[in-house]
């Protein structure tokens, strides 16, 4: 397993000596994060020396999977792979914005969400071992997932602009800096910057512990919007 964390060169030889490549991220605006973009785009099938390679999507979702199939094998062939498994695990979204509460699941729900996530990756993996194709997702709502994600993907490429940091509540912890996935942002002179390479992931928003990150400007008091870091953190 690769995490795609500061991931600084395509690793070709991997996927070539990979019996199939898989892809796991979360879905957002019905597409996937930039951070898998990106690499994919970097990709050269021919100088990796690999063509048609078996590759399977894992992606979760918080509402609904807009994404699909039929989408993730057209960004697969693009690339130099060919899609034999998609699967797609319902889980939360990742952030309640100010001007609106977001609807995370009680804890008891995403238990049930995450013991039937868990029983899709044992089927994908039985799946993959026998050889047999398996897509869950037949791919409806093509229509919407498309209109999502032509009115979020440029949303998504401008988020960080929409970043920055309270001075005033700011402990200066640098967890943001070092813990951004793309190293998006950059401490220099006693402030703070966002770089046009953020994925949108909001891991500097839900991991502040002095809840210092702001988003257009606007402070989410923890008390009304609570902060999503991964099922555990459900009540």
């Amino acid at each position: 397993m690769i995490s795609l964390d500061r991931l600084k060169t395509v690793p070709y030889e991997k996927i070539r000596s990979a019996g199939a490549v898989g892809f796991a991220f979360p879905v957002y605006g019905a597409d996937m994060p930039l951070i898998v973009s990106r690499l994919l785009e970097r990709m050269d099938p021919t100088a990796g020396g690999f063509r048609d390679k078996p590759a399977f999507v894992l992606t979760t979702a918080g509402y609904a999977d807009a994404y699909g199939p039929f989408e993730a094998g057209k960004t697969m062939r693009k690339h130099g792979f060919r899609l034999v498994a998609y699967v797609n695990v319902r889980v939360s979204i990742n952030i309640s914005l100010p001007g609106g509460k977001a609807a995370f699941p009680s804890a008891a729900v995403m238990k049930r969400r995450l013991e039937r996530g868990e029983k899709a990756l044992d089927r994908l993996a039985g799946k993959l071992t026998e050889g047999k194709r398996h897509i869950t997702n037949a791919g409806p709502n093509l229509l919407p997932g498309a209109m999502i994600r032509k009115a979020t993907k440029k949303r998504q490429e401008e988020q960080y602009q929409a970043l920055s940091v309270d001075s005033t509540r700011c402990i200066r912890c640098m967890s943001c800096v070092r813990d951004c996935p793309t190293e998006s942002i950059i401490f220099k002179d006693g402030d703070f910057t966002f770089m046009p390479s953020c994925t949108a992931c909001f891991r500097c928003y839900n991991f502040c512990p002095a809840f210092a990150v702001l988003i257009n400007g606007r402070y989410a008091a923890p008390e009304g919007y609570e902060r999503y870091q991964g099922p555990e953190s459900l009540k």
